[in-house]
């Protein structure tokens, strides 16, 4: 279900609970960020609201999802977290910042994300004029 924390959604992405024969890991290069990658950026005081529950993460309930810098208003956003309870159902990010999950067949847009090792190398300052290069 919706409305957890970024640590008790970390810890539901990195579980081992899964429907028969489906894989508990992927290694692809490319994908959607998970519901804890945008609840972290909650953490440390930006906005405990959002932090300890993403269901609260509006302001009508006490969030200020703007405070995120992976928050857009403009468009609900798909995650790469399925709803395991349910095989039909996915979980994404509403443009007022909460964090739901809703029926798969519906078109909702996409924010690829690119997961880097701890050694990886970067040159640039990530401007729009000297953006980000891997160099290693």
């Amino acid at each position: 279900a919706s409305g957890h924390s970024a640590q008790t959604y970390y810890a539901f992405e990195r579980g081992t609970t899964v429907y028969s024969g489906r894989p508990t890991n992927w290694t692809g290069l490319v994908g959607l960020m998970y519901p804890s990658d945008y609840a972290y950026t909650f953490a440390n005081g930006v906005d405990d609201a959002c932090y300890s529950d993403t269901y609260n993460c509006i302001s009508s309930r006490g969030g200020t999802p703007s405070s995120s810098w992976l928050y857009n208003s403009g468009i609900h956003q798909w995650l790469i977290f399925p709803n395991s309870g349910n095989t039909i159902n996915a979980f994404f990010v509403i443009t007022s910042g909460l964090v739901g999950n809703t029926s798969v067949h519906i078109s909702l847009g996409v924010r690829p994300v690119v997961y880097l090792r701890s050694d990886i190398k970067l040159d640039g300052t990530g401007t729009s004029s000297d953006p980000y290069v891997i160099v290693e």
